[in-house]
């Protein structure tokens, strides 16, 4: 029989530390959904070494084995899963002629056993998602399509994982050499993109098999795909700057209707404590001449940067025009910004020392590509004042137009 041997601990161990942080979440909520998809008591993520198998992630297990977090390999059902690759449909495991003498069955009290197979970015078969019964159980086709359907949504899950952690190492090794490599940015894109795809595709089937609280889970993993989406538009776009093949659109456009398109996009996105305000001069001309587009481009990021840091307070996005220019601002009342770190704000690869709400940093590279866009526009960026504690204050300052 023929195991996943990575080489032999020392790789698993790269292998629990790449997946086990990123993924757990994602490994925790699969198992819950497969016990009230398939109302099974007990679900496990597997991952099957020569003399073990590994629990990554397990609902309903009872103790010593909930705590030891693994079994030896006479007490493992995923075992059939990993050496025949494919999935094993166990009905009662007393009567099977592979898992009669198994351990397991007095040990773990598994009757009725099915199992997918999980294989690991690069292809290997490296465990199962399996649901466990404590009596006989005659598997339906719709049940072990629910399970293939998690299992493409875990091995997704560590498909995301892996190329999170490959990108988060070639940008640390960007900022140390202070340079992005263009093609690798651009294939880098597109492989986030098709994995994207795979994720939301995944999500779909889901939404067949759920009841509404794994309905809940679902529009978390849509929500995450969906801020790695954002973030592949990000390097996309430093790669456009950095190849100074940004395309202007100077234009007419009402900064009414601008900012009000803003609002309306953070109107239900800000904190509970948090008030979204308008603040438009009344003497604020109906029309100016600028790239609206990439105008509006920066100021979203503003306010989403704003959202993110302000836990309680308003953000207020304001326009006037002052000394012939389309002032436009962005006031938080946030943690503001420390005097070490103001210098460097606007650098690329800048992520800043406070924590945002959710605890999770970005890139650092939006206020990298404002600066730039702005820059490009004939605009100016900056941070006009901040206080720790007291917030901070973002202002755009587009030109008149030439007339």
């Amino acid at each position: 029989m023929q195991y996943w041997r990575p080489s032999i601990e020392a790789e698993r161990d790269t292998w629990q530390t790449a997946f086990g942080a990123e993924a757990q979440a994602a490994l925790d909520r699969t198992v819950w959904l497969v016990t009230q998809a398939l109302s099974v008591p007990v679900s496990l993520v597997t991952v099957v070494e020569t003399q073990r198998q590994v629990f990554q992630a397990q609902i309903g297990l009872k103790e010593p084995w909930a705590t030891m977090s693994e079994t030896p390999m006479s007490h493992s059902f995923c075992q059939y899963c990993v050496s025949r690759d494919g999935v094993f449909v166990v009905e009662d495991a007393r009567n099977h002629p592979d898992v009669c003498e198994n351990d397991a069955i007095e040990a773990l009290n598994v009757i009725a056993y099915l199992g997918v197979p999980l294989h690991d970015p690069s292809g290997r078969c490296i465990g199962a998602l399996c649901a466990i019964d404590a009596t006989p159980r005659a598997w339906s086709a719709q049940e072990i399509a629910v399970v293939e359907a998690l299992a493409s949504a875990v091995e997704a899950e560590f498909r995301r994982c892996a190329e999170l952690m490959r990108l988060r190492r070639h940008l640390a090794e960007a900022r140390d050499e202070q340079r992005a490599h263009g093609g690798f940015l651009q294939t880098l894109g597109h492989e986030l993109r098709s994995l994207l795809q795979g994720v939301l595709g995944g999500t779909q089937l889901l939404r067949k098999h759920v009841d509404v609280e794994g309905e809940r889970f679902v529009e978390i993993i849509e929500h995450s795909a969906d801020l790695m989406r954002h973030f592949t538009d990000d390097i996309l776009e430093l790669e456009t700057l950095r190849r100074d093949k940004i395309q202007l659109e100077q234009s007419p456009f009402s900064p009414h209707a601008l900012l009000r398109s803003v609002y309306e996009l953070f109107r239900d996105r800000t904190g509970a404590d948090v008030a979204l305000r308008l603040d438009i001069a009344p003497a604020l001309p109906a029309a100016w001449y600028g790239d609206a587009r990439r105008i509006e481009q920066v100021l979203i990021n503003l306010v989403g940067n704003a959202a993110k840091f302000t836990r309680s307070g308003e953000i207020v996005l304001s326009a006037e025009v002052s000394e012939g220019r389309l002032m436009l601002r962005v006031a938080d009342t946030g943690p503001g910004i420390p005097e070490a770190a103001r210098r460097r704000i606007f650098a690329r690869f800048e992520t800043g020392d406070a924590v945002p709400e959710g605890g999770q940093r970005g890139f650092g590279l939006g206020l990298a590509i404002c600066r730039e866009v702005a820059e490009r526009t004939g605009c100016e960026l900056k941070l006009e004042r901040t206080r720790c504690p007291g917030g901070s204050v973002f202002s755009l300052a587009v030109p008149a137009p030439v007339i």
